[in-house]
């Protein structure tokens, strides 16, 4: 058989400096013997370790002996080299309660798949951008799923209609957008006026032209025309766009906080985003904006008096009045004075 699967208790391990702990010297040697006799089995088989095939370094642990730190990965699941391309996950599962073993599981990819599906549908759903569209499709939907629980399926019966329960709502929501897209709203008077005169550019463009000046401008309105119903469509369906969009703001939702703080930027890099402008106009974010309102601010602080006069004049005062009470001090010229005063 090219594809045989071994699984079992071994009380031996491979690796011990991956599969027991602690490490133990006496473990090695003790499980030689066995590690080779198994070895030359599973070379002659190809053989190979399933968990650690899929987990080349990961330390995961089967056996624990009871009172005791000691734990090994004894029980394991070996597959032939060509299976080893369909393990899709072999890994210990549970708690060791209520025996000292944990169970491993490995789940195998069918080789072929026995249905081939339709895929990713995807659905049209533009037509339902207003209240009443969104409205008739939670209606909708709401029956739908009101008439499968009234199935009362167990959980396994759920898990097997699943794909009929997808095709079941998908279909409802085809139904409804459908019924949606057909109520095309009356193009506004601009578009209208638009698609008129660009109906009439065209019925000249086909005209025969007796210069090639006539010809050129013909083709100019044309081009013009088909711009002006671009435009008019844009400026038409704006207003709804903006509202959908903006929508979500004035009904109290916020952003994703895993998304907010994966874009948010480091605090190492945090910069200053704005300064209010010093004339109460508003907030200045332009960079170059920014470093020039910190330079005048600063500059305008270097430019200020060190010190106040009043409080210049109240020191000088203080250290007048006490050089005339020192009988025994020398006493200074006023001119002096000021000049010590001036250089603090």
């Amino acid at each position: 058989d090219t594809r045989p699967i071994v699984c079992g208790d071994f009380n031996f391990t491979e690796n011990p400096d991956l599969d027991r702990m602690p490490r133990n010297a006496s473990h090695a040697s003790r499980d030689g013997s066995s590690t080779r006799a198994w070895q030359d089995v599973a070379e002659t088989r190809a053989l190979q370790d399933a968990h650690r095939f899929k987990h080349p370094a990961r330390k995961e642990f089967t056996y624990y002996r009871p009172r005791s730190m000691v734990r090994s990965r004894l029980d394991r699941i070996y597959v032939g080299e060509r299976l080893l391309g369909y393990v899709e996950q072999c890994c210990p599962m549970g708690v060791s309660a209520p025996s000292d073993h944990r169970p491993v599981l490995m789940h195998l990819r069918p080789a072929k798949p026995s249905t081939q599906g339709r895929g990713l549908r995807k659905l049209r759903l533009s037509s339902l951008n207003n209240e009443a569209g969104k409205a008739a499709l939670c209606a909708e939907l709401d029956q739908r799923v009101k008439d499968i629980q009234s199935a009362s399926l167990s959980n396994v019966q759920f898990i097997q209609a699943w794909p009929d329960i997808k095709t079941i709502l998908y279909e409802a929501a085809a139904k409804v957008a459908k019924k949606f897209a057909r109520r095309k709203a009356a193009p506004p008077a601009a578009c209208k006026a638009a698609e008129k005169e660009a109906q009439a550019a065209e019925q000249q463009l086909v005209r025969e032209h007796q210069t090639q000046e006539d010809a050129v401008a013909a083709m100019d309105r044309a081009v013009r025309a088909h711009r002006g119903v671009a435009a008019a469509a844009r400026a038409a369906a704006m207003p709804a766009l903006k509202a959908a969009k903006y929508k979500w703001l004035a009904e109290g939702e916020r952003p994703s906080p895993l998304i907010s703080s994966l874009m948010d930027p480091p605090a190492g890099a945090g910069k200053i985003p704005c300064l209010r402008d010093v004339r109460g106009q508003g907030l200045i974010t332009s960079g170059p904006q920014l470093a020039e309102h910190a330079v005048q601010f600063y500059a305008n602080v270097s430019t200020q008096p060190v010190t106040f006069q009043a409080s210049k004049q109240r020191v000088l005062e203080a250290v007048r009045a006490a050089v005339d009470k020192g009988k025994h001090c020398k006493r200074i010229p006023a001119e002096l004075a000021e000049m010590a005063g001036a250089s603090r």
